[in-house]
């Protein structure tokens, strides 16, 4: 979503000074957010556009390259954060209090790499259902 994002509206229209999205798991739920900077001028349309790629994303099944792609990426990122020690020691021991068990790298390469584009699809139909959203807007002076 974050290239999504930077390609579809800080490239393209060039409204966007900083855009990105997050997802941070709980036991029990999750948080995905999108945040971007922009002019107060450029707020409207830029609030539009995100509307846009969440709608696209609840609508379009990612193609195979591009599917291929974002797991590519999230097993790269997993790697990276793996390589911190304190990170790594940080993800294994919420891993323990919250599953008890610790999932070797191999077993989560071979779940990310499982993932389809439909459940990809459901996934995004649920978490980017319109009713589900809220925003928060921070304006100068107020």
């Amino acid at each position: 979503m974050n290239a999504r994002l930077n390609l579809n509206i800080r490239e393209r229209y060039g409204i966007c000074y900083n855009i990105e999205a997050s997802y941070v798991p709980y036991s029990d739920i999750g948080e995905f957010l999108v945040y971007f900077g922009t002019d107060v001028k450029n707020f409207a349309r830029a609030e539009r556009l995100v509307a846009r790629e969440l709608k696209l994303a609840r609508e379009k099944r990612m193609g195979v390259v591009t599917l291929h792609q974002a797991k590519q990426q999230l097993i790269g990122q997993i790697a990276l954060g793996s390589e911190s020690g304190s990170g790594w020691m940080s993800t294994m021991g919420k891993s323990v209090m919250l599953y008890d068990r610790v999932e070797p790298m191999s077993e989560t390469i071979a779940g990310i790499e499982a993932i389809t584009a439909d459940q990809i699809l459901e996934a995004a139909n649920r978490v980017l259902a319109p009713e589900q959203l809220s925003h928060l807007t921070y304006l100068p002076g107020s």
